[in-house]
């Protein structure tokens, strides 16, 4: 039999994982490391699957939950727990139908880290912005006439005068 994961648990959990953690910083840290080596635990489980070794996708599924559950990937660790269970009850065939379930929530997993990735990228992309516009526009320059058009440190109020 297979088992499901309630539609209602989130995918991927930023804000409680931020407030667990206490720190952007290391969450931004575990987000990148797991997406790192998700990849290769999933490349393992399916030789372990391929090649029936029960012991190997006990142990490979099992490390999936922690790391998951740090980031507040509910639906992965889910999962992973399911295909574990089996294993330990001996359900080996239940095993293979929930892997497929499996691996479906750490593509969503992944997509969602994608999609959090591309928009802290871009936050820090414009912070870098704004300090290379701030340093560009305070240096201090000799002024030969007064400016007739407003200064764009009025207009732009991350710019901070000197």
């Amino acid at each position: 039999m297979s088992e499901t994961i309630s539609e209602a648990a989130p995918v991927f959990d930023i804000e409680k994982a931020i407030e667990n953690l206490g720190d952007d910083a290391l969450f931004n840290e575990l987000v990148n490391k797991y997406d790192e080596t998700l990849i290769k635990t999933l490349d393992n489980l399916k030789t372990a699957m391929d090649n029936f070794d029960y012991r190997e996708i006990r142990m490979k599924s099992h490390s999936l939950k922690g790391p998951s559950s740090y980031i507040q990937g509910e639906r992965v660790r889910r999962a992973a727990e399911i295909v574990q269970q089996n294993i330990d009850n001996r359900q080996g065939p239940n095993a293979y139908q929930n892997y497929a379930l499996l691996m479906t929530e750490c593509i969503r997993l992944r997509r969602q880290i994608r999609v959090y990735c591309s928009k802290r990228d871009r936050i820090i992309l414009t912070l870098c912005d704004n300090f290379l516009a701030r340093q560009v526009l305070c240096r201090r320059r000799p002024r030969l006439f007064a400016p007739t058009q407003p200064v764009l440190q009025d207009r732009a109020p991350f710019v901070h005068r000197l």
